[in-house]
């Protein structure tokens, strides 16, 4: 049987990835996805974020075996302990910057069923409450 917390995360998951899906089709933005490699400008470091978004005018960086270069968001879906959320939204935070995604989203359906929202600024995430790729998206988690 499978646990509440993988139960609860595979739903948050399912949740985000229909509501970007349908916000994306309905405004002919570009492409999400889910668990696609991503290989980060540097070739160095690969990832595998849960959800992701390409822009229309920047689709040429999907290809058959991954992405090449920064989607402009990427969404995770955490349903560990708090200290290793902070850990791991630090890490992952950095190196999103560092590569220019433009929006990176943390779930967090086991501490407080909120979604964190970080835009990028100035080589930085900033927390908000309001996405600038994604305005006035509804969410249902």
């Amino acid at each position: 049987m499978m646990s509440e917390s993988r139960l609860l995360r595979a739903k948050t998951f399912a949740n985000l990835l229909t509501d970007l899906y349908v916000y994306v089709k309905e405004n002919k933005m570009g492409k999400v996805l889910q668990r696609t490699v991503v290989f980060l400008d540097n070739r160095s470091t690969v990832l595998v974020p849960d959800i992701l978004f390409v822009a229309n005018k920047r689709t040429e960086i999907i290809q058959d075996n991954g992405i090449y270069g920064s989607p402009d968001f990427i969404a995770e879906i955490f349903t560990g302990s708090l200290i290793n959320f902070e850990k791991l939204m630090m890490k992952k935070k950095e190196i999103y910057a560092e590569v220019g995604v433009k929006e990176y989203w943390v779930a967090d359906p086991l501490n407080d069923k909120i979604i964190h929202k970080h835009v990028l600024r100035d080589g930085a995430f900033l927390e908000v409450n309001d996405s600038n790729l994604f305005p006035n998206i509804k969410l249902h988690l």
